[in-house]
């Protein structure tokens, strides 16, 4: 007995709050019988204890370098999932039905070969997206439910789930279930810069220095969330916009309209019962909601990851610049750095880090605990190397003019983090758990400012007008970061994380600011976030992959464009060691796998090629002449789908703001639901079949006289399109399943026409049903 105790104490981890051992962090912030393991149990603004999910995240914050789960644990974890992972494989029904000349030719993709089964579960959506039951249940209030997927034969084509991405627009989530669990083919289109837009006049930081947001184009790079760099992949002009100035705790603000998208974070809202996670919001939204509450300020966004500019080569080493501009002499013709008595470890950081033959070295007392240090150059006779540098860089000035040069800011994390280091080391303070600097220069508060927002940390800079000092300036900064600013041992020592106010962006205040010309960007990040202006986190919207992600389900995209070829879609013929064989497409693997195929930037490819679509989209086989036989006939999957992006509605750009886009197919558009031109059947006929769909004849009836009056109006020139007989059934479906026939017409087709248009057929479904569109 005693050895499996010492085995379970060997195993387990300590916390570093309370010190008691544990297995997962995660447990030992779960209460038990209403009691918190942690006697530190990290608690909200309110002093109320955090949920578990955030309390360990906070835990992560403090001490990044912590163990959260034990060896033996993650282990046992690991085991598991390998046990559950090959039990479900060998549920995996794989069949071909390749010729036996073909055999070899197919073997090195028998991956792509066979047939596919999947293990479901039916769950609540609302479960699996995170969302309260009423936001996503039906007219009874019952929740919605969907398959989801257990076994994944494709693991590699299943999107990785982003926490970071919260679902908020329940339509269009209702919407995108709906395309996926019925497989009726969608398009989901709309302007690509709602809910994105941003002045063109905005100075953002990318991986090649400062640039104007409106001198962004496709194929730049800037920088996401996780500080790495991301491209750019679209480019969408707004107009003149009313502008909101969004300021936050640190003092750091930008400019965005209304409809603007903010990831906000969990705060102390927390209510007890329910998993509170990130949500997106408006501007608008948080205007609405108001800002604050009775303990505080309500939205609080994430922090950006220090960001990855190159590393630069540089003479003076960067904490040795640091300490200089902090704490040094730069005007004489020998520059000396000052010190405390009790900081000589100072120094001899300094003196390993000097070129060689340069050195620390003639001490003069300044004070009882004050030290300065000259920097001599050993090797050359007239001139020091050291102050021919600092010369270089314009730094032989006073206090009151330093600053920190620009090759040194816009380097790489490391060298950055050791320029503050050496600032905060000599010039810095650490008292009381605050951490602070002080300067008599506006150009080096902005500098230091600037430092810590591009290594993920704030600052709050106070400033002053005092005429005791020469500038006439005066500030105050309050430093806050998640790792430690200082190598000084004796700062070290004091300083510590904020457990009660940790680095984060609450915002404060939301101001009307006039008007600017905008545009808003599309980035590739995963995550959708890109960093602008003061490395403020900002939103880029998606909502199929993510979806897709949490029900488990395999998903394509294919990314068209002018470029875009029949063989990327459907495939082609290669040769390899002599043979041939056939290389299936995306859209081919989808159907035959039962994948989501997600046809992105649909409208920026040419009608001919989106024309091989349209037996998919009416429900029929793929059928390639060119193929190999076991390719030559592809069947759609019962879980196949097929989901359509893009700017516009497939009639053309109306705006100009879409450069690339195409005006598209009537007939392959129809299977969108969008107009086709065909002969119409009587007014009875038709009624018959809506009701053979489970269509209640009221609602038939008025479906079919909402028709009548719409190709009335297209003879007549009043609208540019009239509403087939399959966008008449799918708006009779959709309306059914959600118990409004006019959302049906809306979302099967007049979404889909040209402004004029759809305000008059509107104004039809209104007269009809008595509810406006």
């Amino acid at each position: 007995m005693p050895k499996e105790t010492d085995e379970k104490k060997i195993a387990a981890i300590h916390c570093a709050l309370c010190g008691k051992p544990d297995v997962m962090m995660k447990r030992h912030f779960t209460p038990k019988d209403g009691e918190y393991l942690c006697s530190k149990h990290p608690t909200y603004e309110d002093n109320t204890p955090m949920n578990p999910d955030d309390a360990l995240t906070e835990y992560k914050r403090l001490y990044p370098n912590m163990q959260t789960i034990s060896p033996s644990a993650l282990e046992a974890w690991r085991k598991k999932q390998e046990e559950k992972l090959t039990e479900e494989s060998t549920k995996v029904a794989m069949s071909t039905t390749a010729d036996k000349s073909d055999t070899k030719t197919t073997a090195a993709h028998s991956h792509h070969v066979g047939v596919t089964e999947y293990r479901t579960e039916r769950v609540a959506v609302n479960e699996v997206l995170g969302l309260p039951t009423e936001h996503l249940c039906n007219a009874l209030g019952k929740p919605i439910v969907t398959e989801v997927f257990i076994n994944r034969p494709f693991p590699e084509f299943v999107p990785e789930v982003k926490e970071s991405y919260v679902f908020n627009d329940i339509e269009l989530i209702k919407d995108t279930l709906m395309m996926f669990t019925t497989g009726m083919p969608g398009y989901l289109w709309g302007h690509a810069g709602t809910g994105k837009a941003q002045p063109i006049d905005t100075i953002i930081p990318t991986p090649d220095g400062m640039k104007r947001f409106g001198d962004l184009r496709v194929g730049d790079k800037v920088f996401g969330s996780d500080g790495k760099p991301t491209s750019v992949v679209g480019i969408f002009p707004q107009g003149i916009k009313p502008m909101f100035r969004v300021i936050f705790r640190d003092g750091a603000s930008t400019r965005a309209c209304k409809e603007h998208l903010w990831t906000t974070l969990p705060t102390h809202e927390y209510k007890r019962g329910y998993k509170q996670k990130p949500m997106v919001r408006t501007t608008q939204e948080m205007l609405d909601a108001g800002i604050k509450h009775a303990t505080g300020h309500k939205f609080k966004i994430p922090l950006v990851e220090a960001v990855e500019w190159p590393e630069k080569e540089h003479f003076i080493h960067p904490y040795i610049l640091g300490v200089m501009i902090g704490d040094g002499g730069l005007l004489g013709t020998t520059p000396v750095i000052s010190l405390g008595a009790g900081d000589l470890d100072i120094k001899s950081r300094v003196d390993s880090l000097l070129p060689e033959g340069i050195e620390t070295g003639g001490v003069r007392v300044t004070s009882k605990n004050g030290r300065q240090f000259s920097i001599t150059d050993n090797t050359i006779f007239h001139g020091n190397r050291i102050k021919k540098e600092i010369v270089r860089l314009g730094l032989n000035v006073y206090s009151g003019n330093k600053f920190i040069p620009e090759q040194y800011l816009f380097d790489s994390r490391e060298n950055r983090l050791e320029l503050l280091r050496g600032l905060m080391d000599t010039d810095g303070t650490c008292r009381s758990n605050r951490t602070g600097f002080s300067t008599t220069s506006r150009k080096l508060a902005e500098g230091i400012k600037f430092l810590v927002q591009s290594l993920g940390g704030t600052v709050i800079v106070k400033e002053y007008e005092k005429a005791k000092h020469k500038s006439g300036y005066y500030a105050e900064i309050n430093v806050k970061t998640l790792f430690s600013p200082f190598h000084s041992t004796r700062k070290l020592v004091e300083w510590s994380p904020s457990k009660k106010n940790p680095p984060s962006r609450f915002i404060t205040s939301i101001d009307a600011d006039g008007e600017a010309e905008c545009m808003c960007i599309k980035v590739a990040a995963e995550d959708s976030l890109y960093v602008t202006e003061e490395f403020i986190v900002t939103h880029n919207t998606t909502l199929p992959t993510q979806i897709a992600a949490r029900l488990g389900r395999p998903l394509i995209r294919s990314q068209h464009t002018a470029s875009t070829e029949e063989s990327h879609i459907t495939g082609q013929i290669l040769a390899k060691d002599g043979r041939t064989y056939f290389e299936p497409g995306l859209l081919t693997l989808a159907m035959k796998h039962g994948f989501i195929y997600l046809a992105d930037e649909y409208d920026f490819a040419y009608p001919q090629i989106l024309s091989l679509y349209q037996p998919v989209l009416e429900g029929e086989p793929l059928i390639l002449k060119e193929a190999t036989p076991e390719w030559r006939k592809t069947t759609r999957h019962k879980h196949f789908a097929f989901v359509a992006t893009g700017n516009t509605n497939g009639s053309g750009d109306e705006t100009g703001l879409y450069q690339g886009t195409n005006q598209q197919n009537a007939a392959n558009y129809s299977r969108f639901a969008l107009v086709s031109k065909v002969e119409y059947m009587p007014e009875a006929q038709e009624i018959l079949i809506l009701v053979s769909h489970g269509i209640p004849e009221q609602m038939a009836k008025n479906l079919v006289k909402f028709a009548k009056r719409c190709r009335d109006a297209y003879e007549a020139h009043e609208v540019s399109q009239p509403i087939g007989p399959r966008e008449l059934l799918n708006a009779g479906i959709v309306g059914v399943m959600r118990n409004d026939p006019v959302l049906g017409l809306q979302k099967s087709y007049i979404n889909k026409l040209p402004s004029a248009s759809a305000v008059a057929t509107g104004e039809f479904a209104q007269r009809i049903f008595g509810k406006a569109a």
